[in-house]
C-alpha cells in the first residue's frame, strides 16, 4: 500500500495488493491503481469491518467457466484433448456438451 504511516490489517493489505496488482495488469498505472484499491478496500472495511463473511469457493462459477470453454472449442474430434486438458472423463464432455445444445 502506499502510505506506510498507515497500518491495515493483514486481510485487508492483502486485498488491497491483489485488486492493485490486477488493476495494473489492465493497464492503469500503479499510483492510480493503489488509490483505487485503498479506496475499495476502505468500502468493505466501513460495509463490512467486524463481520465474518463467509466467502464461497465458487465451484459453480469455476464450472461454469469451464463448460463454455469446453463448448467454445468443441469441434466433434477433440474430446480426448479436451479432457486431458480439463481432467474429465470423456462421458462427462459429453454432457457437457448436450446440456450447451451441441452433439
Amino acid at each position: 500500500m502506499a502510505d506506510p504511516a498507515i497500518k491495515y490489517p493483514e486481510f485487508l493489505s492483502d486485498l488491497a495488493d491483489k485488486l492493485s496488482a490486477l488493476l495494473v495488469e489492465e493497464g492503469l498505472a500503479r499510483e492510480r491503481a493503489q488509490a483505487i484499491a485503498r479506496r475499495h478496500v476502505d468500502a468493505v472495511r466501513r460495509d463490512w469491518g467486524g463481520l465474518r463473511p463467509y466467502v464461497p469457493m465458487g465451484r459453480a462459477l469455476d464450472n461454469d467457466r469451464r463448460d463454455a470453454e469446453i463448448k467454445r472449442r468443441w469441434n466433434e474430434t477433440n474430446a480426448r484433448e479436451l479432457c486431458r486438458e480439463f481432467d474429465i472423463s470423456e462421458p462427462h464432455l459429453r454432457r457437457i456438451v448436450a446440456a450447451h445444445g451441441g452433439s
